[in-house]
């Protein structure tokens, strides 16, 4: 997967002949992204984004599906999240599906189903 911040681009790439698969044009259209992860939930594939708004004033974490359309957006994500994982454990028959962003010694795990916070992972005594 290939991000793309200033056009706000999200493209897929075939790593056998490097031949882009997907483009996803322009799907932030109030801001700018910092990263992209790809998740897979009930056996479907989305692509997970981290935007802000171009006065930096809201981040968000957004769900994509590979047409570009946004299908969700992730309650209480208002930190900087420069990084995003998704994480769930296959083997697992009903395993939890997580979205983890990382920012300057800050991570913070998201429920996807439950649509909120999960737990922060840092020596702060505050969320963000």
């Amino acid at each position: 997967m290939s991000l793309s911040c200033r056009d706000s681009n999200v493209k897929l790439w075939n790593t056998y002949d490097w031949s882009c698969v997907l483009n996803l044009e322009n799907i932030i259209t109030d801001g700018g992204m910092y990263s992209a992860c790809f998740l897979n939930y009930k056996n479907n594939n989305y692509i997970a984004t981290t935007n802000s708004n171009w006065n930096a004033v809201c981040q968000k974490i957004a769900i994509y599906d590979f047409s570009g359309k946004k299908i969700n957006e992730i309650n209480d994500s208002n930190c900087n999240t420069f990084f995003i994982e998704s994480y769930y454990d296959p083997n697992e028959e009903n395993s939890d599906h997580y979205l983890i962003t990382g920012n300057f010694g800050n991570v913070i795990s998201y429920d996807y189903e439950q649509n909120q916070f999960y737990r922060d992972y840092n020596d702060y005594d505050n969320k963000c």
